[in-house]
């Protein structure tokens, strides 16, 4: 799981940016309490163009 920042660091965009992009739901995330964290193997495959699956 990644830091907003590392996640923004692997797309080239600021952590400002990252974060807008959480929020506008175009980088899959996790909220545990108050902290965000991206998988990277979802954020990769978004990076790629790939469909991503839906997790329950």
């Amino acid at each position: 799981m990644l830091k907003i920042e590392d996640a923004a660091r692997l797309c080239h965009i600021s952590r400002a940016t990252c974060y807008r992009a959480v929020k506008r739901g175009e980088i899959p995330h996790v909220r545990i309490g108050k902290l965000i964290r991206i998988a990277r193997p979802s954020l990769e495959a978004m990076l790629k163009g790939e469909k991503l699956q839906e997790v329950a």
